[in-house]
């Protein structure tokens, strides 16, 4: 008997600031246009998990008490 094939299910929005940004990308490549919001997802994706890391590990060392370094680059 054959697998049935189901239909993949959208993950939806990675972030709220993203969700806009990504219903642009969709009306652009419906009408068929070149697709320049696309540079703005990656930007913002780019920016919300660097500072998701930057954020995560000075939460951790705030909580086992290690120094931090300054300076970032």
């Amino acid at each position: 008997m054959k697998a049935k094939w189901k239909m993949p299910k959208s993950p939806g929005p990675h972030s709220p600031k993203l969700a806009p940004l990504e219903t642009e990308i969709m009306e652009q490549h419906l009408l068929g246009k070149t697709i320049a919001a696309i540079h703005k997802w990656l930007k913002a994706e780019k920016e919300i998990s660097i500072a998701f890391r930057i954020f995560t590990t000075s939460s951790i060392a705030v909580r086992k008490n290690i120094p931090q370094r300054r300076g970032l680059r």
